[in-house]
């Protein structure tokens, strides 16, 4: 079969349908939902072929499906109506009904003894109209759009009917057929508003296989089959039921940022001080630095000797422990002594104690490494030796930290009894008068140390 050539009606209506769209306002596009639609346009029929079945003429040898005869038919119109569902995702389900009539043209016509004189085309009188039930199938390719282009096809059953066809002296009888068609097209759309839809279509029909007529007078057995093909332009406007897609919602305002007073942390406590112990108070090397001195008070010796009392023993213990628990510390032990006595003597006995005290820390598990003794005598008196009270406060030992602590790294430090913090005042090495020393002693002196 031939196809017909879509004239230039159907592109000047696809085009009077692509130019009216851009008047219409701006507007959303289509929701969701179901939707009615009207359709109309112009259809152009491909040349119909008849073919003859069971010709029984006599002296006549006609084989079935032979060919007959071929129509040409003038373009025509359809009109339809559709009802369908649109999903949000583009797609489309749809039950389409439409109806189309082409008036007949010319007839050329096969000599076989059927018809007029062989090879003659004639001028035909009737029609021929198909009417169709179709499920379709479209694709909007972009949905949220205002234009958006659409595909798709479908499948259903359609009747073919033909109707007062004739020519000279010859009258077929009308009859129709029932078959199987199927269709594919496509087009664009345009959303006038939520719910109105226009749009420019094309669609191509086809019949599956052929329908069958019983058109000849005074041959009951024989029956015509022809074919269906068609083309057609259309407009379609449709409404959509679905509700509007409401706004977004706004976003929640921002909320107030709250003042929230900046509440300054608290000073850091400040660093112990290294104080000196007073009397019955423990001794503590916490807040100690590098130049830091502390008297130990209570540390006392027996007379003129450098033996420790047990009273000073005891609180040697307390020195040891605050030495082992302060284990970066290092010390420098040094012995003073009042104003009796020679320079020379009062400079041995100092040293002589000093080192006592040592000893006794070493004994008590700190290792020697971190003591250094050294004795002053005389030399550095912190009270008027001219009283008996000055001179006891002068005969003392004393701590000063030459390493680590609080201070390490630092300048040195201050003493802890000669700073500016009132400190309690060193107890005596409890001596007392003594007695000058046997003359064997070369360092004998007759005054009291």
């Amino acid at each position: 079969m031939r196809r017909a050539p879509v004239t230039s009606l159907a592109m000047r209506a696809a085009f009077a349908a692509a130019a009216v769209t851009p008047l219409v306002p701006l507007a959303a596009h289509a929701d969701p939902g179901w939707y009615v639609g009207v359709e109309g346009g112009v259809s152009w029929q491909h040349a119909q072929e008849f073919n003859v079945y069971n010709y029984n003429v006599p002296l006549s040898d006609v084989p079935d499906g032979t060919r007959i005869g071929r129509a040409q038919l003038h373009p025509g119109w359809l009109g339809g109506l559709s009802f369908g569902y649109a999903f949000s995702n583009g797609l489309r389900s749809e039950l389409e009904l439409s109806y189309r009539r082409n008036e007949f043209k010319s007839l050329y016509r096969d000599d076989l003894g059927l018809l007029s004189s062989a090879g003659n085309t004639k001028d035909v009188d009737g029609n021929e109209n198909l009417a169709t039930a179709m499920a379709n199938v479209w694709y909007d390719l972009l949905p949220n759009k205002r234009y958006h282009p659409y595909l798709g096809g479908g499948i259903g059953v359609a009747r073919m009917a033909i109707n007062d066809a004739r020519w000279d002296n010859t009258e077929l009888r009308d009859r129709y057929d029932t078959a199987l068609a199927w269709q594919f097209g496509g087009g664009i759309a345009y959303d006038i508003s939520p719910h109105w839809t226009a749009s420019a279509d094309y669609r191509y029909i086809k019949l599956s296989g052929g329908s069958s007529f019983d058109l000849l007078e005074n041959q009951p057995d024989t029956h015509v089959e022809a074919g269906y093909q068609a083309q057609s332009a259309m407009l379609t406007l449709r409404y959509s039921f679905g509700a509007p897609t409401p706004p977004p919602v706004p976003p929640a305002p921002e909320p107030e940022p709250q003042v929230v007073p900046v509440v300054a942390p608290p000073p850091p406590p400040p660093p112990p001080k290294c104080e000196q112990p007073q009397p019955g108070q423990a001794l503590s090397l916490d807040g100690c630095k590098v130049g830091d001195k502390l008297v130990l008070n209570g540390v006392n010796f027996d007379f003129d000797k450098a033996r420790l009392t047990l009273n000073a023993k005891t609180l040697l213990d307390q020195v040891a422990a605050e030495l082992k628990r302060h284990a970066d510390i290092e010390v420098e032990v040094d012995g003073h002594t009042d104003s009796k006595g020679s320079d020379a003597y009062n400079m041995k006995l100092s040293e002589q104690r000093a080192k006592a005290v040592k000893a006794y820390l070493v004994d008590q598990g700190i290792d020697a490494s971190r003591m250094t003794t050294r004795g002053y005598g005389e030399t550095m008196p912190i009270a008027d030796n001219g009283t008996d009270e000055g001179r006891e406060k002068n005969r003392r030992v004393e701590l000063k930290i030459t390493a680590g602590g609080a201070g390490s790294g630092g300048d040195g430090g201050t003493s802890a009894d000669a700073g500016g913090d009132p400190v309690a005042p060193p107890l005596t090495l409890s001596d007392g008068p003594r007695p000058p020393l046997a003359p064997a002693d070369p360092l004998a002196e007759p005054a009291t140390h």
